[in-house]
């Protein structure tokens, strides 16, 4: 990477990195673990290896890339990159029809984001939280995005992410406090997100969860979501 290279932020916290036309921007991978989650926006395996250099020499014990198809790893792997974890994809036609949430589902408000982490933290184990940069890269992770929160009892139990994207939607984050699981809560968040997606014209919804969260898999499938044959991956390094 030539002398070009410019970062702008500090670690831990948001990062950008630019290098002529190539770029990237990376933050640590939750509120809990400094290890960093890297984004490539332009470029190859030039600006990843630059960027992940410099995230390594500032304190970060790995560097992770975002979930991963096969046909685009390859820039990942020319920069020493190697699998580290699987995870499954589902689909849902929405064609199909779907009924509406039983409880109260609403946009969320500013307010309410330090409740989603605080919810994300509680209903994840710390490998796979997202924390608060996390959600704030989910909400922009797409053209069109909409917060949603679920309330039970008069507090916000339970939120998902969702993004349009084209036709195409996806469930980019969904979690339920363990107190109020059990309830049909997370079912209520799926049916709005699915709601909202169609109604901003995506024809089908995407989301991704880990291998081994069966009781999330049998959520979706209850809502007609489909795992795919394909997989996707996340690939890391570390010295």
């Amino acid at each position: 990477m030539s002398r070009s290279f410019h970062v702008r932020g500090t670690w831990p916290g948001e990062v950008r990195f630019r290098s002529g036309w190539a770029s990237a921007h990376a933050r640590p991978w939750n509120d809990d673990l400094t290890d960093a989650t890297l984004r490539l926006d332009r470029g190859g395996a030039l600006m990843i290896t630059a960027a992940t250099e410099w995230l390594t020499a500032h304190g970060a014990p790995s560097v992770i890339s975002p979930p991963l198809h096969s046909g685009a790893a390859k820039i990942w792997e020319d920069a020493a990159f190697q699998p580290f974890r699987t995870l499954r994809l589902m689909e849902r036609d929405l064609s199909f029809p779907f009924g509406r949430p039983k409880g109260i589902v609403r946009p969320g408000r500013k307010g309410e984001w330090e409740r989603a982490a605080e919810i994300d933290r509680t209903a994840f184990d710390p490998t796979w939280r997202v924390g608060r940069l996390g959600l704030s890269d989910a909400l922009s992770a797409t053209p069109r995005s909409r917060f949603l929160v679920a309330e039970a009892d008069g507090k916000v139990a339970g939120f998902a992410i969702v993004g349009v994207s084209g036709g195409g939607s996806y469930l980019q984050r969904i979690a339920v406090d363990p107190d109020f699981q059990g309830r049909g809560l997370g079912s209520d968040l799926v049916l709005a997100g699915l709601a909202w997606a169609k109604e901003r014209g995506a024809h089908m919804m995407i989301l991704n969860t880990q291998p081994t969260n069966d009781s999330a898999a049998m959520l979706y499938k209850r809502h007609r979501f489909e795992t795919l044959p394909d997989t996707v991956q996340l690939y890391r390094y570390r010295q």
